[in-house]
């Protein structure tokens, strides 16, 4: 690589997706509309950390970004969108007595 040049990402989008994980890792449903962004961008590995953080937080608020997300992905995309909005349509678990 010449001197003065820019080094390649190594992990492309990793800036991304570890602003994902951070604002997941609040578990903060006040979060949903910051992770929901990324459902749109172009990076289908950054769309699929966005989805995964929405899971991690597990709250039904985010289903509507979700469908959103759905109406404009591909076939196996929005396979995974329609399972992730089953799963957090469940009702909550009760958990001790």
């Amino acid at each position: 690589m010449p001197a003065g040049k820019p080094l390649p990402e190594i992990f492309p989008h990793q800036a991304q997706r570890d602003a994902i994980q951070t604002l997941a890792s609040t578990y903060d449903p006040k979060v949903i509309p910051k992770i929901a962004a990324y459902l749109s961008d172009s990076d289908e590995t950054v769309r699929a950390a966005a989805v995964n953080a929405l899971i991690q937080i597990g709250s039904s608020e985010a289903i509507p970004y979700l469908k959103a997300a759905q109406s404009s992905a591909e076939t196996d995309e929005a396979d995974r969108l329609r399972e992730t909005i089953e799963f957090l349509s469940l009702p909550a678990a009760k958990i001790g007595k």
